[in-house]
Protein backbone atom coordinates (compact mmCIF):
# COMPACT_ATOMS: atom_id res chain seq x y z
CA UNK A 1 0.00 0.00 0.00
CA UNK A 2 1.36 3.05 -1.16
CA UNK A 3 1.44 6.80 1.06
CA UNK A 4 -1.31 8.01 -1.00
CA UNK A 5 -3.21 5.24 -0.27
CA UNK A 6 -2.54 5.55 3.52
CA UNK A 7 -3.49 8.88 3.50
CA UNK A 8 -7.22 8.38 1.89
CA UNK A 9 -7.54 5.89 4.20
CA UNK A 10 -6.75 8.39 6.67
CA UNK A 11 -9.16 11.11 5.21
CA UNK A 12 -11.77 8.13 4.74
CA UNK A 13 -11.72 7.37 8.37
CA UNK A 14 -12.28 11.06 9.03
CA UNK A 15 -14.91 11.40 6.61
CA UNK A 16 -12.33 14.46 4.77
CA UNK A 17 -12.70 15.52 1.19
CA UNK A 18 -9.15 16.40 -0.01
CA UNK A 19 -9.81 20.06 0.09
CA UNK A 20 -11.13 19.71 4.08
CA UNK A 21 -8.48 17.71 4.72
CA UNK A 22 -5.85 20.25 3.31
CA UNK A 23 -7.63 22.73 5.36
CA UNK A 24 -7.49 20.73 8.69
CA UNK A 25 -3.09 19.80 7.90
CA UNK A 26 -2.91 23.39 6.91
CA UNK A 27 -1.52 22.72 3.37
CA UNK A 28 -2.16 24.21 -0.25
CA UNK A 29 -5.12 22.16 -1.83
CA UNK A 30 -3.17 21.91 -4.78
CA UNK A 31 -0.22 20.16 -2.22
CA UNK A 32 -3.23 17.53 -1.65
CA UNK A 33 -4.02 16.99 -5.56
CA UNK A 34 -0.17 16.58 -6.64
CA UNK A 35 0.61 13.87 -3.95
CA UNK A 36 -3.03 11.66 -4.58
CA UNK A 37 -2.13 11.90 -8.34
CA UNK A 38 1.57 10.99 -7.55
CA UNK A 39 3.31 14.03 -8.69
CA UNK A 40 5.07 14.71 -6.02
CA UNK A 41 5.88 12.59 -2.57
CA UNK A 42 4.98 14.19 0.45
CA UNK A 43 8.05 16.35 1.78
CA UNK A 44 8.70 15.58 5.99
CA UNK A 45 6.81 18.80 6.86
CA UNK A 46 3.61 17.61 5.14
CA UNK A 47 4.01 14.24 7.21
CA UNK A 48 4.65 16.42 10.55
CA UNK A 49 1.36 18.98 9.95
CA UNK A 50 -0.80 15.47 9.10
CA UNK A 51 0.44 13.64 12.50
CA UNK A 52 0.28 16.83 14.36
CA UNK A 53 -3.47 17.44 12.99
CA UNK A 54 -3.96 13.50 13.53
CA UNK A 55 -2.55 12.07 16.58
CA UNK A 56 -4.41 8.75 16.61
CA UNK A 57 -2.68 7.96 13.18
CA UNK A 58 0.52 6.10 14.10
CA UNK A 59 3.77 7.92 12.14
CA UNK A 60 5.60 4.34 11.04
CA UNK A 61 2.83 3.13 9.73
CA UNK A 62 1.97 6.31 7.74
CA UNK A 63 5.59 6.42 5.98
CA UNK A 64 6.68 2.94 6.06
CA UNK A 65 3.03 0.90 5.86
CA UNK A 66 4.29 -1.38 8.45
CA UNK A 67 2.39 -1.99 11.84
CA UNK A 68 4.76 -1.66 14.87
CA UNK A 69 4.36 -4.45 17.15
CA UNK A 70 2.53 -7.57 17.23
CA UNK A 71 1.30 -9.41 14.30
CA UNK A 72 -1.84 -7.40 12.73
CA UNK A 73 -2.07 -6.89 9.21
CA UNK A 74 -1.42 -3.45 8.01
CA UNK A 75 -5.51 -2.40 7.20
CA UNK A 76 -6.55 -3.40 10.73
CA UNK A 77 -3.47 -2.18 12.46
CA UNK A 78 -4.43 1.61 10.45
CA UNK A 79 -8.08 1.35 11.23
CA UNK A 80 -7.09 0.83 14.98
CA UNK A 81 -4.90 3.80 15.03
CA UNK A 82 -7.14 6.19 13.17
CA UNK A 83 -10.54 5.96 14.96
CA UNK A 84 -11.48 3.77 18.44
CA UNK A 85 -14.75 3.20 18.94
CA UNK A 86 -17.04 5.21 21.31
CA UNK A 87 -17.26 3.48 24.73
CA UNK A 88 -20.72 3.73 25.14
CA UNK A 89 -21.58 2.92 29.34
CA UNK A 90 -24.70 3.16 31.17
CA UNK A 91 -24.99 5.84 33.98
CA UNK A 92 -25.48 2.89 36.29
CA UNK A 93 -22.30 1.51 34.99
CA UNK A 94 -20.20 5.06 36.02
CA UNK A 95 -21.74 5.83 39.52
CA UNK A 96 -22.08 3.51 42.36
CA UNK A 97 -24.76 2.64 44.84
CA UNK A 98 -23.22 5.18 47.43
CA UNK A 99 -23.01 8.10 44.31
CA UNK A 100 -26.25 7.61 43.47
CA UNK A 101 -27.78 8.50 47.07
CA UNK A 102 -25.71 11.51 47.43
CA UNK A 103 -26.92 12.24 43.58
CA UNK A 104 -30.34 11.61 44.61
CA UNK A 105 -30.63 14.07 47.54
CA UNK A 106 -29.85 17.04 44.89
CA UNK A 107 -32.96 16.32 42.62
CA UNK A 108 -33.02 19.72 42.04
CA UNK A 109 -30.57 19.75 39.67
CA UNK A 110 -30.64 17.16 36.44
CA UNK A 111 -28.01 16.56 33.58
CA UNK A 112 -29.29 17.57 30.13
CA UNK A 113 -27.43 16.20 27.62
CA UNK A 114 -23.22 15.24 27.85
CA UNK A 115 -21.10 16.09 25.08
CA UNK A 116 -17.20 15.11 24.31
CA UNK A 117 -15.59 17.06 22.54
CA UNK A 118 -12.27 14.95 20.30
CA UNK A 119 -9.29 16.51 19.23
CA UNK A 120 -9.93 16.33 15.79
CA UNK A 121 -12.68 18.59 15.71
CA UNK A 122 -15.78 16.39 16.07
CA UNK A 123 -17.82 15.49 18.96
CA UNK A 124 -20.26 13.16 20.61
CA UNK A 125 -23.69 14.75 22.05
CA UNK A 126 -25.74 12.00 24.45
CA UNK A 127 -28.70 12.72 26.28
CA UNK A 128 -29.54 10.65 29.48
CA UNK A 129 -32.50 8.55 29.72
CA UNK A 130 -34.97 8.98 32.28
Amino acid sequence: MSIQERLKMVMKMNNLSAAAFADRVGVQRSSISHIMSGRNKPSLDFIQKTLKSFPRVNGDWLVTGKPVGGNRDEESYQLDTVTKPINTTSSEDIVGSSAKSKIGEQESKQIERIVVFYSDGTYTETTPKD
